[in-house]
């Protein structure tokens, strides 16, 4: 495999000085010779599945750069990765969730390479639907005016009739979303759902407060919920439940979370798939730190116990041993000197034996 990768960078390289035509004919090459490992196929089925999508150049960069921004009208950063890259032109259009980009940037490899002036074109149209033109050097003038020409199928929102402009303007390369490296595709990915989640959010509260008496009377009719209300109630207590632990401040736990625990076990909800665990251990640590540091702190003290009440009411089976360390850290930094009493409820609770 990692000659086959020697074997594309060599190509990159030979492509720029004569203009390409290298991988079709080694393709054809490959595509004779068989893998020893049938459900592999044959050498042209792993180019293009295990070494093409690796290929990291110039054009594959401003792609990356182009894509990542398009749908929230960010210009090319001024540095990706292991490459500079100085936006020369920068356009950005959009029209009810139709957005668009075009315009020129200059990408150096910090090392190795000369810089490439490489004009580019975006398209989001919504969702996961995103496509990028990059095209080779020295084009940056043939999309100077094209605003005037996407103005009419922008306003009509004709994405292909957008498309075609820019293909037949730019003659460059494709690229589309799974061609961003695997950080910045999960990033925008994240964003997408994000987007749309936070269309469908309040619409969704909406339903479970007009259906949530209705949920609690089938509960005390002993009957089951239908999937669809344990769904939508399970993800609107959860995101609140997560939401509130991730904002909370040092100091008492407030009373909206209690209210989240009792309507999600009078719903018969099991909340912990939502990932509050790790959250209740990360705020239960940072009170004991804390104590350790003022073990007269009654803000942390209050939360602490509150904390591990909060993990018993959901079920939760902690992992300890940090705020053990802290509370055995505190004993240590006494030395022997007698501990409030409310100091000692808490390390009762994290299993020491406190007198």
């Amino acid at each position: 495999m990692q000659n086959l990768r020697f074997a594309a960078r060599a190509i990159q390289l030979a492509s720029e000085l004569d203009g390409g035509g290298w991988e079709e004919d080694l393709l054809a090459e490959l595509a004779k010779a068989q893998s020893n490992l049938p459900r592999e196929g044959n050498g042209a089925l792993i180019w293009r599945r295990e070494v093409a999508p690796s290929r990291v150049g110039p054009h594959r960069v401003a792609a990356h750069a182009v894509i990542s921004g398009v749908m929230d009208n960010q210009p090319p950063p001024e540095k990706l990765y292991c490459y500079n890259l100085e936006t020369l032109e920068y356009r950005h259009r959009a029209e009810l969730g139709l957005n668009l980009a075009w315009g020129e940037v200059r990408v150096s490899h910090q090392r190795l390479e000369e810089p490439r002036d490489l004009a580019y074109a975006a398209l989001h149209a919504g969702g996961h639907d995103f496509k990028a033109l990059v095209g080779p050097d020295g084009q940056g003038q043939v999309l100077a005016d094209v605003e005037a020409e996407v103005e009419q199928p922008l306003r009509l929102l004709e994405q292909n009739a957008i498309w075609d402009i820019f293909q037949k303007r730019l003659q460059g390369q494709t690229f589309g979303m799974a061609d961003l490296f695997l950080e910045g595709r999960r990033a925008l990915a994240q964003a997408v759902v994000e987007r749309s989640l936070n269309e469908y959010r309040e619409a969704a509260r909406g339903l479970y407060e007009t259906h949530r008496q209705t949920m609690l009377f089938l509960r005390e009719i002993n009957v089951p919920l239908p999937a669809m209300f344990s769904a939508l109630a399970e993800a609107i207590l959860g995101e609140d439940l997560t939401r509130l632990l991730a904002e909370m401040e040092p100091g008492p736990l407030p009373e909206s979370l209690g209210e989240i625990v009792m309507q999600a076990r009078a719903l018969g909800l099991d909340l912990n798939r939502h990932g509050p665990r790790r959250q209740v251990e990360t705020m239960l640590g940072e009170d004991l730190l804390r104590l350790v540091q003022d073990f007269k702190d009654q803000g942390s003290l209050v939360r602490a116990g509150q904390l591990l009440d909060l993990a018993k009411a959901l079920g939760l089976d902690l992992e300890l041993w940090a705020p053990q360390n802290h509370f055995y850290r505190m004993l240590q930094d006494r030395g022997g000197q007698t501990l409030p009493e409310g100091v000692k409820a808490l390390g009762r609770r994290l299993n020491f034996l406190v007198d």
